[in-house]
């Protein structure tokens, strides 16, 4: 066998080059480890960072549920749905007392106006252009608003409102709750992160509610490609990488917090890395190992140097040692050198090589069964990863169902040891957890007399107990109900120990006691009463069978004043159509004589006598109009009505049409609600609208732009109908004017009119059993307003 030249250099030689070539593989063993630890530092940093957002989304989520239980159920308190402000307000500030957290807690009307609330309100304040106004308006379901500064706490916050339904499904209340988002840092019960990180929490909207080490952002927008990233991903909780303004390069993780699995998301969490500090250590520790590779290096090059030179020379020997068996030398002196191996080397030669053989077999054997062990324990820890994550996720529902709960939950092991307690035990009693119950709830040593749990792990059945407990606010009623906690073979690992605060209940039932005790002593009371009283009826039932014989006599002569004011209406028609007869022939004379003489002799009078005869002329006239008017008057007076439905829109229609007909050179802009129809008299109620959308229309003369508008209201389950313009208005000191007679607040030669058409609607509304009145300001408009009967 031919050996190539450059394997035929000196053991010296090879033994540097070995040197380098094991110092290059440590070299790369220790930057390949570098690299895998960056690599794996960035993955631990991602799973920390979902870890750290999803544990932060839930606290934010359980809070959001728990507002939401808490507005819910005000929504179903009978005195918000009776929007009884007084109780409403006092039921708010009580909560807003022991919930610090919320700036405000108050309930508007379906109208958007606020009724209730929990601090002192300033005027009328409507929330109607609110968005958690909007939203369970729309929805008629919970939501949660956008970033706000509050308009009475003057600070920022973020709105939840509930809408509070009718038995049809109808709004009729919105409860809201705002919170201060300078307690979100209190809320967010923030787990151990890397250095460096920082918490974003935005609404729907990018505007930042939360930041971890800059309160500066707090109502600003956040970064609009981070917050576009998370607004896009397919997921609700992601991870992903980005280059931040600096030029640093982040790991971001994010989750997003929706009311439902379809409804759009209402909060964004997103926590933020940097890559350079995820990596810190993984560079320092690659760093330091090539610092120490670089001693080993020098180090090993003036030891590999002093030993090769000692080994050269017993392998010098060897050599000798081996060309003398080549040659067939068996008797060979072992070698004399420093180093035994060398000098056994001979003699162990053949052995080792069995021995080496044995020893591979073997090998091979123990990698089989490495190999099956390994895909076994593989298996194995893949079951086990996979029962992590469920009993997390059933751990996590735990946990939320529990806080939400408003009785107080705790579980005592056998040794009456706490090993948990939800939120509601917490602010009941403090955080007891992993002390004995007996020690943290009733400063004694040993278990208290009467323990419920005692008794459940005695005989395993569920015991109840009141306790009454003094307390900084007073006594409180508590109800204790112990129940046993058994394991898979059916033995009692635990206890179960619900607290309920009763003490409204007790303070109800006592005050019921105490009133069936008044109204026993008021039914004696009453009795006595009574027995006096029943004497005193039998005289007067004599007095009264003594009144009904005059009342009698009264009624007959009733009759006959009927009969005779019956017949003196009769007379006075008759004479009222005398009159208006008698009077008309002579005014047509008068007018009609005026009208001959201006005519025929109009240039042959002066300036002055032609002016009285035309005034003459015109106040005939005029009169004649007033006594047509009060004909109609006693008509109406007199008319019997015929109710049946009437179309009041298509009604108002035809009267608009022909008021729009007859002055097509006014630019009127009339507006008639659909929909409104009425039991009424047909041909009355044609008068009643006929004279409002006159009078609007003659007092909108004057109006470049005239508004008119006919239309209906709700007033406590009534309907109330309106005709609304722009005109000159009126002085309401003179409203009780308006509907009398020939009373007119604007001069004759200003509008015309009779002064007879307001007085004709308010008997026509009257004879419907309705009341009509008017709202007005000078020169900005006026409103008519009537009611009818049910």
């Amino acid at each position: 066998m031919i050996i190539p030249p450059v394997f035929k250099r000196s053991i010296h030689t090879h033994l540097r080059f070995l040197v380098v070539i094991v110092l290059l593989t440590v070299l790369g063993i220790i930057v390949y480890t570098g690299v895998e630890m960056r690599d794996e530092a960035l993955l631990d940093a991602e799973r920390n960072a979902l870890s750290i957002i999803h544990h932060e989304g839930l606290s934010l989520e359980r809070f959001v549920e728990g507002t939401r239980s808490m507005l819910v159920t005000l929504a179903e308190v009978p005195e918000v749905r009776a929007l009884n402000t007084d109780v409403c307000n006092r039921i708010f500030r009580s909560i807003l007392e022991k919930n610090p957290a919320y700036n405000s807690l108050q309930a508007a009307t379906s109208d958007g106006f606020l009724f209730a609330s929990a601090k002192p309100l300033s005027g009328g304040i409507s929330v109607v252009d609110r968005k958690y106004y909007r939203d369970p308006v729309a929805g008629k379901a919970f939501a949660v608003g956008e970033y706000i500064i509050g308009r009475t706490a003057k600070k920022p916050m973020v709105n939840f409102a509930v809408p509070v339904l009718s038995p049809t499904q109808e709004i009729f209340a919105v409860v809201q709750a705002g919170y201060d988002l300078e307690r979100l840092a209190t809320l967010l019960d923030r787990r151990e992160m890397i250095n460096g990180t920082h918490l974003v929490v935005t609404d729907h909207q990018g505007t930042v509610l939360y930041g971890s080490g800059n309160a500066e952002s707090m109502g600003k927008q956040d970064q609009p490609e981070l917050f576009r990233t998370m607004k896009e991903a397919t997921r609700d909780e992601s991870a992903f990488y980005s280059t931040g303004g600096e030029g640093t390069r982040k790991l971001y993780a994010f989750r997003r917090l929706r009311l439902s699995p379809a409804a759009a998301p209402y909060f964004y969490v997103r926590a933020e890395f940097s890559e350079e500090k995820i990596v810190a250590e993984a560079n320092k520790l690659l760093l330091r190992n090539l610092l120490l590779l670089v001693v080993v290096v020098l180090f090993a090059i003036l030891m590999v140097s002093g030993i090769v030179r000692r080994i050269t020379r017993s392998l010098a020997l060897l050599v000798d040692t081996s060309r003398q068996l080549a040659v067939g030398n068996y008797d060979i002196a072992p070698p004399t050198s420093t180093y035994r191996e060398i000098g056994e080397l001979n003699e162990s030669f053949r052995a080792m090589t069995k021995a080496v053989s044995d020893r591979e077999h073997e090998l091979h054997e123990r990698n089989d069964e490495l190999t099956a062990t390994e895909e076994e324990l593989r298996q194995q820890v893949d079951e086990c990863h996979n029962s992590q994550d469920q009993l997390l996720e059933e751990k996590n529902k735990l946990e939320t169902i529990l806080a939400c709960m408003g009785d107080g939950l705790s579980i005592q092991d056998r040794e009456f040891r706490v090993i948990y307690q939800n939120q509601a035990h917490m602010r009941m009693v403090g955080d007891a957890n992993g002390l004995m119950c007996y020690q943290a709830y009733e400063k004694k040593e040993e278990v208290c007399d009467g323990c419920p749990v005692r008794d459940a792990f005695e005989d395993g059945r569920i015991h109840l107990v009141e306790r009454v407990v003094p307390m900084a606010d007073g006594v409180r009623h508590f109800e204790i109900t112990a129940s046993p906690l058994r394991d898979a073979a059916g033995n009692i690992a635990a206890g179960i120990e619900l607290v309920r605060d009763v003490t409204e209940r007790k303070h109800v039932e006592e005050e019921v006691y105490r009133l069936n005790q008044e109204l026993e002593q008021r039914v004696k009371e009453r009795t006595v009463q009574l027995e006096s009283v029943n004497d005193s009826l039998k005289q007067e039932i004599e007095q009264r069978t003594q009144a009904q014989n005059e009342i009698s006599w009264l009624n007959e002569d009733l009759m006959r004043q009927k009969q005779a004011l019956e017949a003196t209406n009769l007379e006075l028609e008759s004479f009222s159509y005398s009159v208006s007869h008698d009077l008309r022939a002579p005014l047509r004379h008068i007018s009609g004589f005026c009208k001959i003489i201006l005519e025929d002799y109009g240039e042959r009078l002066e300036d002055g006598a032609r002016d009285y005869f035309k005034r003459i002329n015109g106040a005939s006239r005029k009169m004649g109009e007033l006594i047509e008017a009060l004909l109609n008057l006693s008509h109406t007076i007199r008319s019997e009505i015929s109710v049946k439905h009437v179309d009041l829109s298509g009604m108002a229609q035809e009267i608009a049409t022909s008021l729009l007909e007859s002055g097509k050179d006014r630019q009127v802009n009339l507006t008639i609600a659909d929909g409104l129809v009425i039991r009424g008299d047909e041909t009355l109620m044609r008068s009643v609208m006929g004279n409002l959308l006159n009078n609007a229309w003659k007092y909108t003369r004057k109006e470049g732009e005239a508004k008119i508008e006919v239309g209906s209201f709700e007033l406590k389950n009534r309907p109330v109908y309106f005709v609304r313009d722009n005109g000159v208005g009126f002085d309401m000191k003179y409203a009780d004017k308006l509907f009398g007679p020939f009373q007119r607040l604007h001069r004759a030669d200003e509008f015309e009119g009779t002064g007879i058409g307001l007085a004709t609607a308010q008997r026509v509304i009257h004879k419907h059993g309705g009341t009509i009145w008017a709202e007005g300001k000078v020169d900005q408009g006026a409103t008519f307003y009537f009611t009818l009967a049910e």
